[in-house]
């Protein structure tokens, strides 16, 4: 029952919360992926989560954080302007990764699971970009939201590091192709845990048109050169995360990502224009409360 709330609420959420956001994916607060504690050695007569007499005790199926968050981000994807917009952590999982609901990882299911490997399908929404997010924009017309479809793979290579690829493609909407990847080196101190490591985003031409792109009607209500984008890399940077163990429930999160606008995406006159800047920065916090079930 709890689940099932929590799905809906979340389906309504990021409805909600894709109006304001840019293009692209952004930093939103969330929960960074730490090396799990060392586990407490046990006596040998006693085989470890049992007391002498009693059966392993069983780990929750269902755990689902919430709490409010704030982040600091450009006002649409290649912005100079930023804004402040409050954003929820909403994040449920089933067994760990088996399935999970977020508001910053959208929706997926882990099909493969095998020595550090996982893979399997993905839904996103992105928010796409409102005129009237900028004055900048004017002329421009709108890129409606688009929810993006594919598949993502993953590889922890130690408890201190892994990489992941994800493919997606807007399901009408942008009705472009994007590759994000990404890798983590991580490390704990105390009930703290960190993680670093470099991001880079490709786009192919439709997407990028859509949102770096300047068609003719654009050009003359506008007043931007026309600019018609193709395949490319579109940005490189790099992400970096925190996250307190306040108590076993309570977490308190930090995040700070940077990512610069390079290739087709950097060259764009939106980009390049009097409201535009290629680096884009993106600070966020949050507290969150873990329930378990």
């Amino acid at each position: 029952m709890i689940a099932r709330l929590a799905i809906r609420a979340l389906g309504g959420v990021l409805v909600a919360l894709s109006l304001p956001m840019g293009g692209a994916a952004l930093a939103q607060p969330t929960l960074p992926e730490v090396p799990p504690d060392d586990p407490p050695a046990a006596p040998p007569e006693t085989a470890p989560g049992t007391t002498p007499g009693t059966a392993p005790s069983a780990s929750p199926n269902w755990a689902l954080h919430l709490g409010p968050g704030v982040v600091w981000k450009p006002k649409f994807d290649g912005a100079r302007e930023r804004s402040v917009v409050p954003i929820p952590v909403i994040d449920l999982r089933y067994k760990q990764d088996l399935f999970f609901v977020s508001v910053r990882e959208g929706v997926g299911s882990t099909l493969l699971n095998f020595q550090g490997f996982r893979a399997g399908p993905i839904l996103r929404l992105n928010g796409g970009r409102g005129e009237g997010a900028s004055a900048h924009l004017r002329g421009l017309g709108g890129v409606p939201l688009t929810v993006e479809g594919g598949a993502f793979a993953k590889y922890d290579f130690s408890r201190y590091g892994g990489a992941r690829i994800e493919i997606r493609r807007g399901l009408g909407g942008h009705n472009g192709w994007l590759v994000d990847i990404g890798a983590d080196a991580r490390a704990r101190l105390g009930a703290v845990g960190f993680s670093v490591g470099p991001r880079m985003s490709i786009a192919d031409g439709g997407y990028n048109r859509a949102f770096y792109g300047v068609d003719e009607a654009q050009s003359a209500r506008s007043g931007y050169a026309r600019y018609e984008p193709g395949f490319g890399v579109r940005s490189v940077g790099a992400s970096a995360g925190a996250l307190w163990h306040v108590t076993d429930s309570v977490s308190a999160i930090g995040i700070l990502s940077y990512g610069r606008l390079v290739g087709p995406a950097g060259e764009s006159p939106i980009v390049n224009g009097p409201g535009g800047r290629r680096d884009q920065v993106t600070i966020g916090s949050a507290v969150t409360y873990r329930f378990a079930w």
